[in-house]
Formats: C-alpha cells, sequence, structure tokens
C-alpha cells in the first residue's frame, strides 16, 4: 500500500500523517515506513506494528481474529488516543512499560500532521 494517501509532505518537515484516522493497515504502512526510514526505533516501529495487526489484544470471548482480518477491517481508528489509554495504565505504580509507551507516543506526536486533542496531551508521568 502507498503511503502517499495516508502522508503528506511538508517540505523540509518531512512527511506528516493523521494518526487520528487511520486504518490498521495504513497504521502498519506508516510506522514501517517510519522505522525504515529511520525516523523512529525500530522498537517502536516493532511495537506499534504489533498494535496494528492487533497482536496486542486479546478477545475476552471467543476466537481471536486473524491478522489477516484485521488489516483488512475499513475502520478508522484514533491510534494517538488508544496509546494513550494504554499509557495511563502503564504509568500507574508499579505497572511497567511506561516509558515504552512514552517512547511511541512521542514518535507518533512528532509525524502527527494535525492537532490532537490538547486535553488528551500525555501528561508528565513517572
Amino acid at each position: 500500500m502507498d503511503v502517499s494517501g495516508i502522508g503528506n509532505s511538508l517540505n523540509s518537515a518531512g512527511t506528516q500523517y493523521d494518526f487520528t484516522k487511520m486504518t490498521n493497515q495504513q497504521f502498519l504502512t506508516a510506522v514501517q515506513d517510519l522505522g525504515s526510514e529511520g525516523k523512529i526505533s525500530q522498537s517502536d516501529a516493532a511495537q506499534l506494528s504489533f498494535i496494528a495487526q492487533g497482536v496486542d489484544s486479546v478477545p475476552i470471548n471467543g476466537p481471536s481474529p486473524s491478522v489477516q482480518s484485521i488489516l483488512a477491517d475499513p475502520t478508522q481508528h484514533n491510534f494517538i488516543s488508544e496509546l494513550q489509554g494504554d499509557d495511563y495504565g502503564a504509568n500507574t505504580p508499579g505497572a511497567v512499560g511506561g516509558a515504552m509507551y512514552n517512547s511511541m507516543l512521542n514518535d507518533l506526536k512528532a509525524y502527527q500532521g494535525t492537532a490532537v486533542d490538547p486535553t488528551s496531551t500525555l501528561s508528565a508521568m513517572g
């Protein structure tokens, strides 16, 4: 899938994306491109790729959908908001992973082309 429909070039600022309105496939393509271009760490690119493919979630009942069906789903997601929700749990006392979520959120925000709701910004925790 060509990312040109997802991101847009802003001259020297580079490619910007709208991570608040992407399908899983668009998100996967964007984070893989950012990782392969060295714009985000390989670790963050891998973790974000797992999120796009649904590897980070387990259904309460019933079988997990296949990665293929997750990537084919046309539903748009707000990946920044989803990570912020996950980050809140990761930053509670005794939780592991807060630094990882902070890093991934900072990566996305660095390439976010549209304004993110200021009430949903990442707080300085931990």
